[in-house]
């Protein structure tokens, strides 16, 4: 299976903090228990050891093509346990963002902006929030990546695939990781007539995007015709 861009990137970064730590301490290239089990150490020293599972799959990933083993080795039980050692030697209170709420919805929608009308980027702003809120989606399937070498086609929405009904609309949402087959996934987000209501926001988005970009392929644009990254929203 093809990896994404992103991925690739993530991978590679991964195989070069395995390359420094088998230079620095003198180590063959050839992964064994051992230099996993070491490996590990090392990075749980760096970072927190809950990553260092993901670079142990992507190490794993750079490498299986030359060690066909090295997954073999991954989940070996030193190894496994080496992890959960380190695990507990770093273990924390979590600590979490408290949840968005309507409350902060209404707060960020009305906020004043100095003009005496919504401009078309707060009228896509406040659309995309609506629809990311009441459509339990994450920023990332929204907007895309700021790193020029991470933005795909592929991923963004397209103007066609939305439908808007009296009481609901819906959009297809383009692949990604989690659709393994078919063409993506359809976004239903349904009206609420209680506070903000994605829908209203959607259409007075939609209204301003049709009067500035009639011909344009995309669902989201800015007023400059680009397509949001994630710069733009945060």
């Amino acid at each position: 299976m093809a990896l994404e861009r992103s991925s690739i990137l993530s991978y590679s970064s991964h195989l070069n903090s395995y390359l420094t730590f088998y230079r620095i301490h003198d180590r063959s290239i050839t992964p064994t228990v051992d230099t996993s089990s070491f490996f590990v150490v090392y990075m749980s020293a760096h970072i927190h050891p809950d990553s260092v599972a993901v670079y142990l799959a992507g190490v794993c990933n750079r490498l299986e093509s030359e060690f066909p083993d090295v997954r073999r080795l991954r989940v070996d039980q030193i190894v496994m346990r080496t992890l959960a050692g380190c695990l507990r030697r770093a273990r924390q209170q979590p600590s979490r963002k408290p949840p968005l709420d309507l409350t902060n919805l209404h707060d960020v929608l009305h906020a004043p902006t100095g003009t005496l009308s919504p401009t078309h980027d707060d009228l896509h702003f406040a659309a995309l929030l609506g629809t990311g809120f009441h459509a339990l989606m994450r920023l990332g399937e929204l907007v895309w990546p700021d790193a020029t070498q991470l933005q795909s086609y592929r991923k963004v929405i397209l103007r066609l695939s939305l439908k808007v009904d009296t009481g609901s609309y819906s959009f297809i949402l383009p692949t990604h990781k989690t659709v393994k087959v078919g063409h993506g996934d359809e976004i239903l987000v349904r009206s609420f007539a209680m506070g903000i209501d994605p829908l209203f926001m959607l259409r007075e988005y939609v209204r301003s995007c049709d009067a500035l970009f009639f011909s344009s392929p995309e669902l989201w644009l800015t007023s400059d015709a680009h397509i949001p990254t994630r710069s733009w929203f945060t």
